[in-house]
C-alpha cells in the first residue's frame, strides 16, 4: 500500500528537547507525491485496503514514540462501505486513521507540525476515505490516508470538492470535480466492481 512518508525539515533534537530549550517547537514537511504514486483512479482504488464513506467525529494529536514529530489520529464514523475485501467493517463502526501533522502542548509548551499540503480534516462533513493499512507495525499509524490529501474526498453542498491542484488536474478526480455525491459514488462503485471482476 502506498502511503506518503515525511520529508522532514531540518531537526537535530527531539521535540521534547526542543521545547525544554526554546519554550516551543515548530516544524513541518512537504508532501510531494513520489514518482511511483498512482496517477489514475484505478490505481488509487487498487492501493487502498479500505474505501469508506463517512465523517470525522473526533481527532487526537499525539507525539510519535521517538518524540520526533506530531501525528493526528482521526476517528471516522462509517456511513457506507465501498471496498472492504476482508469484510472487517460495518456501517456504524468507527475506525481510526492517522495523518502527519498537528498541534499539541508538550510539557505545557506549544508544538506545531505543519502540513500545508494536507491541512486538518473538518469534522462532520460527508467524505470518501481511501485508507491504507500498515503491512508491518510502526510508530506512525495502523491506518493512514492513501497519498495524503488525495485519499480524502470531501463533499460540500452535495458536490465533490477538488480544493488542490492535484485533485483538479490529475486522473484521480479530474472528471468528478463538482459532480453530485450520488453520481460520484455510482461511478466509483462501478470502477471498484470492475476492478474486482478483473482480479478474479
Amino acid at each position: 500500500m502506498l502511503a506518503l512518508m515525511p520529508v522532514v525539515l531540518a531537526q537535530s533534537k527531539t521535540l521534547r528537547d526542543e521545547v525544554r530549550e526554546k519554550g516551543y517547537a515548530k516544524h513541518g514537511f512537504s508532501e510531494e507525491l513520489p514518482r511511483s504514486a498512482p496517477h489514475t483512479l484505478d490505481r488509487l482504488i487498487k492501493e487502498s485496503s479500505l474505501i469508506i464513506c463517512g465523517e470525522v467525529v473526533n481527532e487526537v494529536p499525539r507525539l510519535t514514540q521517538d518524540d520526533s514529530m506530531v501525528m493526528t489520529d482521526y476517528a471516522i464514523k462509517i456511513t457506507g462501505i465501498l471496498k472492504d475485501p476482508l469484510q472487517l467493517m460495518n456501517v456504524g463502526d468507527r475506525i481510526v486513521v492517522s495523518k502527519f501533522g498537528g498541534n499539541i502542548l508538550l510539557e505545557g509548551k506549544p508544538v506545531e507540525w505543519a502540513t500545508p499540503g494536507f491541512p486538518a480534516i473538518p469534522w462532520h462533513i460527508s467524505s470518501i476515505f481511501f485508507v491504507a493499512h500498515a503491512n508491518t507495525p510502526n510508530q506512525y499509524w495502523e491506518n493512514t490516508f492513501v497519498l495524503a490529501n488525495i485519499g480524502v474526498w470531501r463533499f460540500d453542498a452535495g458536490k465533490l470538492q477538488c480544493e488542490t491542484r492535484q485533485k483538479k488536474e490529475a486522473g484521480y478526480t479530474a472528471s468528478l470535480c463538482g459532480k453530485p455525491e450520488e453520481e460520484v459514488l455510482k461511478q466509483l462503485q462501478q470502477r471498484i466492481t470492475a476492478q474486482r471482476s478483473t482480479n478474479q
